[in-house]
């Protein structure tokens, strides 16, 4: 998946509370820039969120998933008797990468396509 910069407009506190771009804006993972002249001018306001790398939450590095069809029967039975989580056509194992360091992944330039191809729900 990938991602670049994108812009929103209005991401202060806006006085009619059914305009809720602020708590959207806050929600959202990555590195944010925020470009307001008065955090009390009841509108207005630009955020810029630079998704080209990741968040930094390193969910996808706290966890190995493995697809299903690479898994024979006996495998799949075994994930069954011992409760793991399946999620889709994804078995998720708790298991923490061990090029995870200081909550970053410490081959980031070089990491496996598996890696960079995994599709982060959080952003």
């Amino acid at each position: 998946m990938t991602y670049g910069l994108i812009a929103f407009h209005d991401i202060v506190e806006h006085e009619r509370k059914d305009i809720e771009v602020r708590k959207f804006w806050q929600e959202l993972r990555g590195n944010k820039k925020e470009i307001i002249s008065d955090k009390k001018q009841g509108w207005g306001g630009i955020g810029i969120l630079d998704n080209r790398n990741c968040g930094d939450c390193c969910d996808c590095c706290k966890q190995i998933r493995i697809h299903t069809d690479q898994m024979s029967e006996d495998i799949k039975r075994w994930i069954e008797l011992h409760g793991l989580c399946v999620e889709g056509d994804y078995v998720r194992v708790d298991v923490p990468c061990s090029k995870l360091l200081n909550s970053k992944c410490s081959i980031y330039e070089t990491r496996p396509n598996v890696c960079r191809d995994y599709e982060c729900n959080k952003l």
